[in-house]
């Protein structure tokens, strides 16, 4: 075999190699690509899951809220507070038929002479009428005038006013009476500062001595 012979052959094998070589350098670059085109697709595949999940877990977070605000709505319903008359005097009467404890009745009054009252109550426990007897409340303040030159027959309603009322759920979170609604805290002392309602003063834990409780008869805390 010649020298040109051999020369020949070994281009041939080189350009065979190189040949291959070009082609696995194709095939690698074509697998980087599908590689990429995957991952690319996985992400968006990814996100939009991402985003059905977000959304389902939102939808799930709002059900729950608003599932929380019916519950505290209809706790609060079973709330009353008003103004009970009796021949001789008046009483604040609160009434809870709910499983929980209301706390810091604050009842808004005016009286005979025509002044206003804050009256307020710690709190009224689960299944429990509490009666604040305002005769009483006369003995501590002698600032508190019960006096009414009316006849009897009248009616106390005519005399003393419930103007206003709210109180503190379990939570915390503030409601009014009358038209039963969560209001904000500073709601009460607006309520108190812009209609020039004057606290009746006790000392210490007198009102909560003074206070009359008794339980509600076949009470299941709830509204059934």
């Amino acid at each position: 075999m010649g020298q040109r012979e051999r020369l020949s052959r070994i281009a041939a094998r080189r350009r065979v190699e190189q040949q291959r070589a070009a082609n696995r350098s194709r095939w690698v670059d074509w697998a980087q690509v599908a590689a990429v085109a995957l991952a690319g697709i996985g992400l968006v595949l990814g996100g939009y899951s991402g985003i059905l999940q977000y959304r389902a877990t939102q939808d799930q977070l709002r059900q729950s809220e608003e599932a929380r605000k019916r519950e505290r709505e209809q706790l609060a319903s079973l709330f009353e507070v008003r103004l009970g008359s009796k021949e001789k005097g008046a009483d604040v009467i609160m009434t809870n038929y709910s499983r929980h404890s209301f706390h810091f009745v604050t009842t808004l009054l005016t009286t005979p002479d025509g002044r206003k009252w804050v009256v307020q109550a710690t709190s009224v426990g689960p299944c429990t009428t509490k009666k604040i007897p305002l005769e009483k409340l006369k003995k501590w303040n002698s600032e508190f005038n019960l006096e009414y030159a009316g006849k009897v027959e009248d009616g106390w309603e005519a005399a003393i006013r419930m103007q206003r009322a709210f109180f503190y759920d379990y939570g915390g979170r503030t409601w009014e009476v009358v038209p039963l609604r969560s209001v904000p805290r500073s709601a009460i002392d607006r309520a108190i500062d812009t209609g020039g309602y004057q606290w009746v003063t006790l000392e210490g834990a007198v009102m909560d001595g003074l206070t009359k409780d008794a339980p509600i008869p076949d009470c299941s805390g709830s509204a059934g």
